[in-house]
């Protein structure tokens, strides 16, 4: 006999909300792809591609995938190192999950990982501002009429 789950189809499906935790029994409950990529801001596409690299891992119940709250904060800190500048590749090296259920999802950076990203990110940020100053320069000229070269 098929386990019950506590998510309705989706077609009876009340509108997608942000997912809240209200009592540990809820805590539980599996997350549909849709629910979890409206909570983050993220396509369903970029949770599928998460997954075809190792970083999710959701049960299904046939096509349907079923996220858990471990993977919704997987999600978070997936995020937060691409918002970071780590890609795909330094992700999945640098995410480590405990052997259990429970154990918490962290971050494993060292000192010279992240002063290297740093100054990767300074590196953009100097570049980005010269390629600002030099269009606000240009802008200026041709709003007096002036050509640019």
């Amino acid at each position: 006999m098929m386990p019950r789950y506590r998510h309705p189809p989706r077609k009876a499906a009340a509108p997608a909300a942000s997912p809240q935790v209200a009592s540990p029994e809820a805590a539980s409950d599996p997350i549909l792809i849709s629910d979890l990529s409206s909570e983050f801001g993220v396509t369903a596409r970029a949770l599928r591609f998460y997954e075809e690299n190792g970083l999710l891992r959701p049960r299904r119940k046939g096509n349907i995938r079923l996220y858990s709250p471990r993977d919704r904060e997987k999600v978070r800190l997936i995020l937060l190192l691409r918002s970071a500048g780590f890609g795909v590749n330094e992700i999945v090296a640098h995410i480590v999950e405990g052997p259990g259920r429970d154990d918490p999802v962290r971050i494993a950076l060292g000192v010279a990982q992240i002063q290297a990203k740093l100054e990767e990110n300074r590196a953009l940020l100097q570049t980005t501002h010269e390629a600002v100053t030099l269009l606000e320069t240009w802008l200026a000229a041709l709003e007096r009429g002036e050509h640019i070269v």
